[in-house]
């Protein structure tokens, strides 16, 4: 949350103060960043009585406990879901889950999770693994959608081995980020 939404936000939580508890478990907030962020530019203090534990023996497995709500709040579309999902699964296909941590769920566990398919969550991780974070980031606010952007990323490679066949040094600007590979077509 930015901008105005966010200013709303911290003067509600100025006036009023926090209305619905922060929800942690061993040291992680796992719901309420906003209303956290918001009190502490509000100047309110966050007292023991504002934050409620998550019991996994009472509330369940705490992943799946923050997907459900935020599904539910933000209404993300399958190409949003799709990159959640891609963060999520962090183990390979078949990859070992009992390392004695909480393990993180397989692509197929995170597939089922977020209602989308393995097929969209691997498009995902290729825009997440090799993309520009910029075009992450249009996936996530929903401005692109997650096979647009796989598409995109892989033009950008295919022009990004062309302008290093033709203009070296023009490529390692746009590797150091001192220039855009538009420009250095275009040069």
């Amino acid at each position: 949350m930015e901008g105005g939404a966010f200013d709303a936000l911290v003067a509600d939580i100025a006036e009023n103060g926090i209305r619905d508890p922060l929800v942690s478990y061993e040291d992680m907030l796992l719901d309420g960043r906003n209303r956290y962020r918001a009190a502490e530019k509000a100047g309110v203090t966050i007292t023991g009585r504002l934050v409620k534990p998550f019991n996994p023996d009472k509330d369940g497995d705490p992943l799946a406990w923050v997907i459900s709500k935020n599904l539910h709040r933000r209404h993300l579309n399958e190409s949003q879901r799709a990159m959640v999902a891609a963060r999520v699964a962090t183990l390979k296909h078949g990859g070992n889950q009992w390392s004695g941590q909480l393990a993180a769920p397989t692509q197929e566990q995170a597939a089922a999770m977020l209602n989308v398919g393995e097929r969209s969550i691997r498009r995902a991780r290729l825009v997440i693994d090799h993309g520009s974070a910029e075009l992450a980031a249009l996936v996530d606010q929903a401005l692109a959608d997650v096979e647009t952007a796989r598409r995109n990323q892989s033009s950008a490679e295919a022009q990004t081995a062309r302008l290093r066949a033709e203009a070296p040094d023009l490529a390692d600007l746009v590797a150091e980020e001192r220039m855009k590979l538009s420009d250095g077509i275009a040069a």
